[in-house]
């Protein structure tokens, strides 16, 4: 970010000199009844002694700086575009992220709402019924994610922090280890590659439970994936949906 804006504010400085010196020859006219301009104009021309020369030298300057802003006009106008085409591209595919986050949460929040109700009376099950619950509603439950997340990624480095950026790519990394197990059927993951998937989507979630008798549970992302999916909603220019079910 510290080079970008670097470069940002050379062009900047570049700019407006620029058009600091286009206003001078526009206003140039004016600018040559004050004495002393007019005195220093003269006294440095002086050195051509024909008028020809003068004149000459005069148009040569012209040209130059009129060549100068508008090869500066056109690059200044190239470079909006470009800025303007990088941020379409980069809210696309913060987009892309954000709906590769919320469907995949989507979809675990629903796996684990299928699961909890036999833990409505506060009684936890043991890890192996959980298990056996799992690889049955699995089955109903797939996750797609963009194979190109990790350019995807990167092409946000100038909008997220660095532990943004890493959290980013482990929350991907375990959705692409999750999807690969929700998507294979019951017959070609073992119990233990299926216990391994489950443990990736609990640290994934929040679970909070009520007081009051009957207990309930509400079930949500956790900080962090709340976060990060708030914060890419906002490069993507989208409402971020609620990631909270009960």
């Amino acid at each position: 970010m510290d080079k970008k804006n670097k470069k940002i504010k050379v062009s900047m400085i570049y700019f407006i000199a620029i058009g600091i010196i286009s206003v001078i020859i526009f206003l140039s006219p004016l600018i040559m009844r004050i004495p002393v301009i007019y005195e220093f104009v003269c006294g440095f021309l002086s050195a051509l002694k024909k008028v020809e020369y003068k004149s000459a030298y005069v148009e040569i300057v012209g040209a130059i700086l009129g060549t100068l802003l508008a090869i500066t006009g056109a690059i200044w106008t190239q470079k909006i575009s470009d800025e303007h085409k990088r941020k379409i591209q980069k809210e696309k595919n913060a987009l892309i992220i954000y709906y590769d986050f919320q469907f995949a949460i989507d979809s675990i929040l629903n796996i684990m709402n299928a699961i909890y109700p036999s833990i409505k009376n506060n009684v936890m099950p043991e890890d192996e019924l959980i298990i056996t619950k799992f690889r049955k509603i699995k089955r109903k439950n797939h996750i797609y994610i963009n194979p190109d997340w990790r350019n995807l990624v990167t092409s946000l480095n100038d909008n997220l922090s660095a532990d943004e950026i890493r959290e980013a790519q482990i929350i991907y990394s375990r959705l692409t280890m999750i999807s690969m197990n929700l998507n294979a059927s019951v017959s070609e993951t073992s119990r233990k590659e299926d216990k391994n998937s489950y443990s990736l989507m609990y640290d994934m979630i929040s679970i909070e439970s009520s007081l009051k008798e009957p207990i309930s549970y509400e079930i949500s992302a956790n900080d962090k994936i709340s976060n990060l999916l708030s914060k890419i909603a906002q490069i993507a220019s989208v409402e971020m949906q609620n990631t909270q079910t009960d």
